[in-house]
């Protein structure tokens, strides 16, 4: 019996050896194959102290705003801090980039300006509002004029559902307010047509409205032809090339309205069998819209999302997969229009799918956590999903990992520990941003190459804070 323990031993000695030579190897091999990462970890740059934040994807800068009420600005592609506004106003602010992301224009509850981002010198006077300030700003596309909407959030207006909103046109130039218009509705919305020419007012009370920018005038009601007490929740947007505008509403059907003229152009309802339909979006290139719908199949429901042509209203595409049952809460849309990502469920994933012809490419698990302690609603952390300019790859930042998949064969490609909170690209797709769960500190990582993009493969980076 002793001999056969001795054996025994040497035998679990010699496996034993085997194994951590193995592990030791993979370890190895795993450190060797650097070249072949997706990311790099290029530099880390502290942002303790924020209040708020806002990425340039086209400059590559990164605005800071402090709970010292300094707005500082660092390039991301070297890490060096640029430039510290010198801002009158301490308290706190929003942010918006120019299309150029050289210019910054800096808000706050009293007063408004836009900043030259690299030379800290104000270029617009500063404005202010002397009738309750400014709440949510949107600059125009021309970046000539920007958008003030304002709630009136009183019991009046909400009982009565009347002049809840005032969108307000302000010029950059001059620094006075061109017009303000009323929104009835407790949801109230604006926006900027592509060319700045037209605004669209909206709610799920209110018919939508176009409005000349240059002098305030209603140009057209975008008015439906059944009462809107049939109809249930709304969505409407141009356009890409601003030419149309895309009604939708729920139970009523898609209205499709020329801009040049203020008339209707096509409509069709929706399919009788759909007990709900939303507008969810539009395609990077405007030229096809999305509509998520549900089907009530016997004691269950089927969703699916339909793809159309923003100008005829043609289908060009189903998009469905097997029991899914839940709304869509995010969509992204690739910047070609070939690939379209859906999140949902209590069980957290998106779903990947073939654009041009609807068929599901992948499905990617997703992390969505709630809180166990009672009265705490929503989610305590989810992924935040984001496409790749150009490759077929899909980032999911939750706080504590950004993980990095392969948007054709749903193949996890890199795990970066130790950040999350966000990840957004640049627009030239070479670099990534990612940050603590807490934004006290971001990271900068490289993007090494599409030779990455061949084959799914895990492959593990860490940073340490």
């Amino acid at each position: 019996m002793t001999n056969k323990l001795k054996l025994v031993q040497q035998i679990a000695a010699i496996a034993l050896c085997l194994f951590l030579t193995h592990t030791v190897h993979y370890s190895q091999a795993a450190n060797t194959q650097s070249s072949q990462e997706v990311v790099r970890l290029r530099s880390k740059v502290e942002t303790r102290d924020l209040r708020t934040l806002e990425f340039s994807p086209v400059s590559k800068l990164l605005a800071f705003d402090r709970d010292d009420g300094s707005v500082q600005i660092i390039d991301t592609a070297d890490t060096r801090e640029q430039i510290v506004l010198p801002l009158s106003d301490k308290g706190p602010h929003s942010m918006n980039w120019t299309s150029d992301g050289l210019r910054l224009l800096v808000i706050s509850s009293k007063s408004t300006a836009l900043w030259d981002a690299r030379r800290a010198t104000r270029i617009s006077p500063t404005i202010e509002n002397p009738r309750g300030g400014f709440d949510r700003v949107e600059l125009s596309p021309n970046e000539r004029f920007f958008l003030n909407l304002k709630e009136r959030d009183n019991f009046k207006t909400r009982f009565l559902e009347k002049d809840n909103f005032r969108a307000q046109v302000w010029s950059l130039e001059s620094g006075k307010m061109r017009f303000e218009v009323k929104i009835n509705g407790l949801d109230g919305r604006a926006e900027f047509s592509p060319d700045s020419k037209l605004l669209l007012t909206m709610s799920p009370t209110d018919d939508p409205k176009l409005w000349d920018v240059e002098t305030g005038r209603l140009f057209a009601t975008l008015k439906p032809e059944q009462p809107l007490d049939l109809c249930r929740g709304f969505g409407a947007g141009f356009s890409a090339d601003g030419k149309f505008v895309v009604v939708h509403r729920n139970r009523c059907g898609t209205r499709i309205w020329d801009t040049a003229t203020g008339l209707l152009k096509t409509e069709f309802s929706v399919d009788k069998h759909h007990s709900d339909s939303v507008l969810m979006g539009f395609s990077a290139d405007g030229r096809m819209y999305a509509v998520a719908q549900q089907l009530l199949k016997g004691w269950s429901l089927r969703t699916s999302i339909e793809l159309r042509d923003c100008e005829t209203g043609e289908l060009r595409s189903t998009l469905t997969a097997s029991k899914w049952e839940d709304w869509p809460q995010d969509i992204l849309w690739s910047n070609d229009g070939r690939t379209f990502v859906a999140t949902s469920g209590h069980k957290y994933k998106g779903r990947v799918w073939d654009a041009t012809n609807g068929s599901l490419k992948a499905t990617i698990p997703l992390v969505l956590t709630y809180s166990r302690i009672p009265f705490v609603f929503g989610s305590t952390d989810n992924d935040i999903l984001s496409l790749h300019p150009t490759l077929p790859l899909i980032s999911a930042a939750s706080n504590k990992v950004v993980k990095l998949w392969n948007a054709e064969t749903g193949g996890l490609m890199q795990t970066l520990e130790n950040t999350g909170g966000n990840a957004r690209w640049s627009a030239d797709g070479k670099l990534l941003l990612t940050f603590t769960g807490d934004y006290t500190s971001a990271f900068v990582w490289d993007v090494v190459g599409p030779e990455s993009m061949t084959r799914a493969r895990s492959v593990h980076a860490s940073v340490n804070d």
